[in-house]
């Protein structure tokens, strides 16, 4: 029973989920918004921004709208942010599309996500975490490095630890299920190297795309924990 739960984690929030596809996928579809005129191109971000922190705070922003802003933000390339110095913290995962192979896992598209997951960074010591909670206990927990890419904002990983229930139980775990978990062998290299490419770090939000095609947008946990 253990390790189904295991399984059923690793399947979701694994590094293989933030792996590039072998084969490019179709973008879903998307619309932009039309602008009024005298518009510009910086009210519009600015516009977009805000409804993703609303989307972030109350949940209630459509899930299509959530979509469109963040794709936005990413055509919006030339927009400068300090987005390595506003990443360290406690993310909170709040909206994701998924990759194909997890909407597979639950059976429908991801947008808000019903589950507390929550992805820290540390600059100082390239340290990354991804956690699954119940309340303030880490159910499941990855743990390992990155190395930022300032010229393409993409944040590449690699996890080494898994921790169940607060208990490092990598070295008991089936090779299958590391393999699944995208934990990386010690001498050997990733075939497909797992990142994220942020577009977005305002100390409020995190907005970004994972190598497995899906995006997805953070709220910070600091900012939660002092509403």
């Amino acid at each position: 029973a253990m390790w189904r739960l295991v399984w059923l984690f690793v399947g979701l929030f694994g590094a293989h989920a933030f792996q590039s596809p072998l084969v490019a996928r179709r973008s879903p579809r998307w619309t932009r918004l039309a602008v009024t005129e005298g518009d510009t191109a910086t009210d519009e971000l600015a516009e977009d921004r805000a409804l993703l922190q609303r989307a972030a705070d109350k949940r209630d922003v459509d899930a299509e709208d959530v979509y469109e802003a963040i794709r936005r933000l990413e055509k919006a390339r030339g927009v400068e942010q300090d987005i390595l110095g506003n990443l360290t913290g406690d993310w909170r995962l709040i909206f994701t599309t998924g990759e194909v192979k997890t909407q597979k896992a639950v059976g429908r598209r991801i947008n808000y996500v019903p589950v507390k997951a929550v992805q820290s960074f540390d600059a100082d010591t390239m340290a990354i975490e991804n956690g699954v909670y119940v309340g303030d206990a880490a159910v499941l927990k990855f743990t390992g490095t990155f190395r930022w890419l300032e010229d393409k904002r993409r944040l590449e990983f690699d996890f080494f630890r898994l921790l169940f229930f607060g208990s490092d139980v990598t070295d008991g775990l089936p090779q299958s299920i590391r393999d699944k978990a995208g934990l990386k062998r010690e001498g050997l290299e990733y075939k497909r190297q797992p990142f994220f490419t942020f577009f977005c770090c305002d100390g409020k939000i995190l907005v970004g795309r994972g190598g497995g095609g899906g995006v997805a947008l953070w709220a910070n946990q600091r900012k939660e924990k002092d509403a």
